[in-house]
């Protein structure tokens, strides 16, 4: 099988996470993995193609469900220097949504996989209006929402007042905060993810802007802390062995909805390891 190849400033390195874990001894199950396009240029297509089927057979072999769909960053990810506008004119975001539809549509015709958007900082839909205006502009059929927390707040938005709006279309969640003493600081001076995340901006959830308890309240009675906890036993494992990929300031969990004891509409079910 032809493992994934980058695409056009993008960059698919589910392949090589899911080696390191599996050599550190993960034997979990797979929520799904992130895949990272430039989905606004149209001569990125065929690569981007090609990617979702490499990416998708392999997933689908791990028993994967979702993939995980995140604009590629206007900033380089090592440097923090601009690489694109960071906003898009219309045709560009039409276009946008036009290849989200697509990977979707791809994804789930020949892999049974479900897509879902993760708003990030540094792309192009990274605030709060032009989340929305995405899930206005998406097919619910095709595509979820991916909402990290962490992101949410990277600007200062609340994503626990987030998650009460739009609940109808949270599908998978990562759970991740931001320093409240950095917040302010980041907001003032809006420096890249590239440069924030070395200062340590990202911190361990429970240290964070991020109100867990209230998203708890919120959504999901028992899950939220039975998934950090989760995390916790996971990445003290793969420290262990010198194989984790999630330091303190990148603590990922996945959420997906499922359990009886939810107040969610669908229910909520947590899996680490994405």
């Amino acid at each position: 099988m032809r493992l994934p190849k980058p695409v056009i400033r993008g960059r698919s390195w589910a392949h090589t996470a899911i080696y390191q874990l599996t050599a550190a001894g993960w034997n979990g199950n797979w929520a799904g993995a992130a895949f990272m396009p430039v989905l606004e240029e149209r001569e990125a297509w065929p690569e981007i193609e090609q990617n979702v089927l490499d990416l998708g057979e392999l997933l689908a072999g791990l028993g994967a469900r979702y993939l995980v769909l995140i604009d590629d960053l206007y900033t380089d990810q090592h440097t923090g220097e601009p690489v694109a506008a960071p906003a898009l004119d219309e045709e560009s975001w039409n276009r946008l949504i036009d290849t989200s539809h697509a990977i979707a549509r791809l994804a789930k015709q020949n892999f049974g996989l479900r897509t879902v958007f993760h708003p990030h900082a540094d792309s192009h839909v990274e605030y709060e209006e032009q989340i929305e205006k995405l899930l206005d502009e998406t097919d619910p059929t095709l595509i979820g929402l991916a909402l990290d927390t962490g992101h949410h707040a990277y600007h200062g938005s609340d994503p626990v007042a987030f998650i009460r709006k739009h609940h109808e279309r949270l599908e998978y969640l990562h759970f991740k905060s931001v320093d409240p003493a950095m917040q302010r600081e980041v907001a003032r001076s809006g420096d890249p993810i590239a440069v924030t995340t070395t200062q340590g901006y990202f911190c361990e959830p429970w240290q964070g802007a991020v109100n867990f308890p209230a998203l708890r309240a919120t959504c999901w009675p028992s899950c939220v802390m039975t998934a950090l906890r989760s995390w916790n036993r996971t990445c003290t494992r793969l420290r262990s062995t010198g194989h984790c990929l999630l330091p303190n300031g990148h603590a990922h969990i996945s959420g997906k909805l499922g359990s009886d004891r939810c107040r969610h509409p669908k229910g909520c079910r947590t899996e680490s390891g994405d």
